[in-house]
């Protein structure tokens, strides 16, 4: 391999390291220039439940915003048969009720953000038909055993009896619905570094962290002291990510990081910048 090749190779592991980390630490989308405009990420934690006369449809806000340009509205699209069917445009988070969803048709909604900036990405979808025998817990037997697994899989470890007993109470007394307890979750400041492993996922690999992934990085962070940029390193040497990246051209793999992590293609500028710190 020559001096070139390898240098190459390294250079493009700094930058898509020194990408990714923007994105992670600071929680802003990628630009050719600090100032350039930052569309909020997509929204989060989409769940649609179908009731006997309506659907449902929770979502929590995007983690990343641009604190100069925060979310302005939300806009909800309902799908039925591959075909928008309706648009629900809302100011806030609050729980979207369709009452004009009819019975045995399956539903697929998605949500995205708007700010000054521009729009974010759609949100990933979640399915959904009216159901005239809704349980909200199903398919738990129970409130207990739905937080017990809700808390695994949010926050990768049961909750304490205090949290348990707190949240069954709630939503036995339909003081919470299930999405409540999720969307707490969700921001719960000890899941700070599954947000970051997952956007590593997403810029390095263009895909979703799978959970034994997910659970190993976040132990060595939370119990083994490994920092986020040493997991992002392992990252960049993985042969994953040489197999996915090794043999673009400059501009190739900029093309790449952008769709990875905004699902778009970079502004001419961007390309520019961006290509030419890797030419260098």
């Amino acid at each position: 391999m020559s001096t070139h090749t390898t240098t190459t190779s390294t250079v493009r592991r700094l930058a898509l390291l020194a990408l990714g980390l923007l994105v992670v630490l600071t929680g802003v989308g990628l630009g050719s220039a600090p100032a350039s405009a930052s569309p909020p990420s997509h929204p989060q934690a989409i769940i649609a439940a179908g009731y006997e006369d309506i659907i449902r449809i929770f979502f929590s806000p995007p983690e990343s915003v641009d604190e100069d340009a925060p979310v302005t509205g939300y806009q909800l699209e309902r799908t039925a048969q591959g075909h928008p069917t309706k648009y629900f445009n809302r100011t806030d988070t609050a729980p979207v009720v369709d009452a004009t969803a009819v019975l045995n048709v399956d539903y697929t909604y998605r949500v995205r953000a708007n700010s000054a900036d521009g729009w974010s990405p759609w949100s990933e979808i979640t399915i959904a038909e009216r159901n005239l025998s809704y349980d909200q817990l199903d398919p738990f037997f129970d409130a207990t055993a739905f937080v017990n697994r809700q808390y695994q899989d949010f926050l990768g470890r049961p909750p304490t009896n205090a949290e348990r007993a707190n949240a069954v109470l709630n939503i036995d007394q339909k003081a919470w619905t299930p999405g409540t307890l999720i969307n707490m979750l969700v921001f719960r400041a000890e899941r700070a570094p599954r947000h970051q492993i997952i956007r590593l996922y997403n810029a390095y690999f263009d895909r979703n962290a799978d959970h034994a992934g997910l659970d190993f990085w976040f132990d060595q962070i939370t119990k083994k002291g490994k920092s986020i940029n040493t997991v992002s390193s392992s990252f960049a040497a993985s042969a994953e990510f040489k197999d996915m990246y090794g043999n673009l051209t400059n501009g190739q793999f900029v093309n790449l990081v952008y769709q990875n992590v905004l699902d778009r293609n970079p502004s001419p500028a961007d390309h520019a910048y961006w290509k030419g710190q890797l030419d260098q």
